[in-house]
């Protein structure tokens, strides 16, 4: 039995919006981008990635060079400058602090919802818009990497702000938005210097794809192709070119042929043999609870033979993605950030069915879903408790009462009777789910700050160490070091390294897991004093599941000394050895 549509409180007539539901519109906009502004400040950066792009605006305040931003003190061509250029102004603004190097990516975050909101107005109408941004932003892993400073989220914004301003164009055969088009093409040419030339074809290729099967077809002249290459060309070549002038072939080598060649032929660079099932597994876990409605709008797609070129354009940037860096052997989950836009505009007309009752059996199946979701997830918090710190199992608690009352709301929702639609409830009642899970965890994200203590022991190495003395970071990766001592730092990978770094008579500060650095302190002729140690903890959720707990070790801070001819030979005559960690 199908379900009367009922007004909406942010229904309006075609055509217009009322001005209650324009009001409407926007507080539930401003209320999706909250948890993108919370606690910018904590924890402290993440030292997976998010040093790499922190560490070179820093650099380039200090030594002007902003065409090749360093990274610890040395040309640094991994990446395109873009990042680095959005982040200069925060920190010349508010001072080189994680809150700084984040507000950008926020506001990038928040635009690119905002965008998805225009995509999903011109795939469903208003109400569309509103649903495919609240989709986008109630996406965890997206709302995740927004809060890591990578370019892949500069990348993303610049490519949905392209794809809506696409639309006139796309949707009325390039008769009208022409003005529109060519600032898109002006994106894409700028988002080049984010990630580099794959920007083009993620835009490309799904963009001509809806031209080509869209009914009517869309002709290829009508996008202007030429106007395209010269734009993109005119905006991203001239850095490039810079750079292959500037540094020759180091620069090609680096950033051609290792960053960009081997991620295509090779895993060495973070694919850990990821097979080409990786990203649509990936998609299963991060992409929730979104991903599970995807079959059922590609059937209502289908059933409905839809060939309308911005409903096409949604889907195929949506597939694009998963299907190109699912070619490459070098594979991570950031790289699918761009399909997240496109997948909720696509998704929108479903929603929007199921909220004017249209999809009674959806409806129940869909609150039936969500209880068992809520049911696995209270499950899991509270195996999780025993097996964490107390706080964090504090913490959980807010997240365990979000999912014991979304599986008592999904369960009423599944069975009770209403005098609204049922597809109302289900909506509003998942979404409002998901968007309390990710606000909680956006405030609870400063209680993490005590298992990240770089910050803490880089104030202790800045109190002890001169500028001269070498900086070392011992058998592990903890880039964030420089960022926070404000000193260039340098990886050794074995006791033997050391001698390169530390002459005789001289010192050097060495941070490492006290099961590494331990070994250091077994070494003759050397003298060292440990200076802190704080709790560093990383959380494993195959081994909390298992209850093993997190994998929890300390961070300890040495300085090192090669003993001196002298020392040496009162050591020998006192019958000492080297003095282990933990000394004085």
């Amino acid at each position: 039995m199908t379900a009367k549509a009922l007004p909406s409180p942010f229904d309006g007539p075609p055509g217009a919006a009322r001005p209650r539901s324009r009001l409407v519109e926007i507080l539930l906009l401003l209320l999706f981008c909250v948890p993108y502004v919370v606690g910018l400040a904590e924890p402290p950066l993440w030292d997976a990635n998010e040093p790499l792009y922190a560490e070179p605006p820093k650099e380039a305040l200090e030594t002007g060079d902003w065409l090749a931003p360093p990274w610890n003190g040395r040309p640094w061509f991994v990446h395109p400058p873009l990042s680095a250029w959005l982040t200069m102004p925060s920190y010349a603004l508010f001072g080189v602090t994680p809150f700084a190097e984040r507000l950008p990516m926020a506001i990038a975050a928040i635009l690119t919802i905002l965008a998805t909101c225009a995509i999903g107005r011109a795939v469903a109408g208003r109400r569309g818009g509103i649903v495919a941004a609240a989709v986008l932003a109630t996406t965890a892993r997206y709302w995740l990497f927004s809060r890591q400073l990578a370019g892949d989220v500069y990348l993303t914004a610049f490519l949905t702000g392209a794809f809506a301003l696409t639309l006139p164009a796309l949707s009325s055969g390039g008769v009208k938005g022409r003005g529109r088009l060519l600032l898109a093409y002006a994106l894409v040419g700028v988002g080049t210097l984010a990630k580099g030339p794959v920007i083009g074809v993620l835009f490309l290729a799904p963009y001509l794809l809806a031209a080509r099967f869209s009914r009517p077809r869309v002709p290829l002249r009508a996008l202007r192709p030429v106007a395209f290459t010269l734009i993109v060309l005119a905006l991203a070549a001239p850095w490039f070119v810079y750079m292959g002038v500037r540094f020759g072939r180091e620069w090609f080598d680096v950033y051609v042929g290792h960053q960009t060649g081997r991620r295509i032929i090779s895993d060495d660079l973070g694919g850990r043999g990821r097979g080409p099932w990786f990203y649509l597994l990936a998609l299963l876990g991060e992409g929730q609870p979104w991903i599970l409605f995807v079959p059922f709008a590609i059937r209502r797609a289908i059933k409905r033979g839809e060939r309308d070129p911005v409903r096409l354009l949604a889907w195929f940037a949506a597939a694009f993605p998963l299907v190109l860096f699912s070619i490459p052997v070098g594979k991570r989950n950031v790289y699918l950030l761009p399909l997240y836009p496109a997948m909720a505009a696509a998704l929108a007309p479903l929603f929007l069915e199921a909220w004017d009752g249209l999809h009674e059996r959806l409806a129940r199946a869909s609150a039936a879903l969500l209880a068992v979701a809520a049911a696995g997830s209270s499950t899991l918090l509270v195996i999780g408790a025993g097996h964490v710190p107390a706080d964090i199992a504090a913490g959980s608690r807010v997240y365990l009462v979000i999912c014991v009352v979304a599986l008592v709301a999904a369960i009423v929702a599944a069975f009770a009777r209403f005098r609204i639609a049922r597809g109302r409830v289900v909506v509003a009642l998942t979404i409002g789910f998901v968007w309390l899970l990710v606000l909680a965890s956006g405030l609870l994200l400063p209680t993490l700050g005590r298992f990240m203590p770089v910050p803490q022991l880089a104030r202790t190495l800045i109190a002890h160490a001169g500028r001269d003395d070498p900086v070392l970071v011992y058998r592990t990766s903890i880039h964030s070091l420089m960022f926070y001592a404000d000193r260039r730092t340098s990886t050794v990978q074995d006791p033997a390294q050391l001698l390169d770094f530390v002459p005789e008579g001289k010192r050097a500060f060495v941070l490492g897991a006290d099961e590494r650095v331990a070994e250091i302190g077994l070494l003759p002729n050397w003298v060292v004093t440990e200076l802190g140690r704080a709790p560093y903890f990383k959380f494993n959720f195959d081994r909390n599941i298992r209850g093993l707990g997190p994998s929890a070790l300390d961070l300890v801070l040495l300085e090192v000394r090669r003993a001196t001819a002298d020392e040496r030979r009162a050591r020998e005559a006192s019958g000492g050895g080297a003095r282990s960690p933990g000394s004085k």
